[in-house]
Formats: C-alpha cells, structure tokens, sequence
C-alpha cells in the first residue's frame, strides 16, 4: 500500500520475496511491515526478503504481543535459527526497527495516517488494520472467524464506512458447514459474511 511517499507491506508470506525483488529496483527503500499474527502462512517470506539483507534500507516491523508474552521481533528471530533456517536474523543489515502492538492501539504516523487496530478470532490471536490517510481507509482483516450467532464488533469496528475492506474469504459457506469435515474452530470466515459485514 502506498500513502503518498510511505509503503505500507502487510504480512510476509511467499509473496514477501517477490516483493522484495521487484523492491531492488526501487532502493534506497523503507516501508513499514504490519503483521497480522505469525502463524507460518504469515512469516515465511521474511527470511527471503533480501531488501532487509541490504544495509542502506530501512523496515519499521509491527506486530502484536503473542499470548505467550513473545515480542514480534523474537517470533520472526525464532524462524530463523537452526534447524529451520542456516542464516540468523542479525545478518539481516538494514535498519531494522520493531514495534509490539497491544490489539485496540491507535498508531499516527507522519503525514496524518491514522491505523487502527482490533483482535481478530483467530487461533492464537490475530490483529486487523484499518488504515485512514486524506478521508480514505482500506481495512485489512486477513484470518478471522465469524461468529455463528452475531456480527463480530471487531471486524464492524475496522470496518465502519471504509472505502475497502480486506477479509477472510477462505472457505464457501458449504465447505464452512460441510458435515463431513466442518472448518467451524479453524479461524476462517467465509465470503458470504465478508459481505455481510460490509
């Protein structure tokens, strides 16, 4: 995302690397990178993505406290020690800053953005977006469950008057409440609601 002359990246997954190559065109670069959670979907890009490799960049990493009291920066440091990764986080030679996030945190950054942030249901604890520069806002709620009996004030919370709305749409409503295998409990939402919710 692009707020005039900020870049916004949000999570870091596979397509965290891709990014990162096309970003080697762009240098010097910084931007700020806000995590949702660190479930491996989330994550496993960061170590691929070489403009944090390279001194003259600059990355303001954002992320929520875990449940278990774990810093943002000791999850991302934590997949890149042996044996799942060969190089440590440290090599890493850009500007590196970190910031943990208590879900419900108001950020302000220069130039008048504004980012809201709510818990999501999502195993473990995720955190949404909403992000509002020059009378817009794009909200970002990537893995969250609805609930079965109400609307989750979260989500309506991130999502009130928003130009664009981002939500989990991973399952239909079929495979949602398939009676063979049902995905209620697993964290995800479905289309039909993210519609709803809008």
């Amino acid at each position: 995302m692009r707020l005039g002359n900020q870049r916004f990246i949000f999570d870091g997954g596979t397509g965290l690397r891709v990014l990162g190559l096309d970003l080697l065109k762009q240098m010097p670069v910084e931007a700020s990178v806000f995590f949702s959670h660190t479930h491996w979907d989330h994550i496993q890009g960061f170590p691929f993505f070489v403009p944090a490799f390279i001194p003259i960049n600059r990355f303001h990493i954002y992320g929520a406290i875990a449940p278990d009291g774990s810093t943002i920066k000791e999850r991302l440091s934590d997949q890149m020690v042996h044996p799942n990764f060969p190089v440590p986080m440290h090599v890493m030679q850009s500007d590196l800053k970190f910031y943990d996030l208590i879900p419900g945190d108001v950020i302000t950054l220069s130039d008048g953005i504004k980012i809201e942030t709510a818990p999501l249901n999502h195993p473990n604890m995720a955190v949404g977006y909403r992000v509002t520069w020059e009378g817009r806002t794009a909200v970002y709620c990537s893995d969250t469950e609805h609930f079965l009996d109400r609307f989750d004030n979260n989500v309506l919370h991130l999502a009130r008057d928003a130009d664009l709305l981002i939500y989990d749409a991973t399952y239909t409503n079929e495979e949602y409440h398939d009676h063979k295998c049902p995905k209620i409990g697993w964290g995800h939402s479905t289309w039909q609601v993210g519609g709803r919710n809008c």
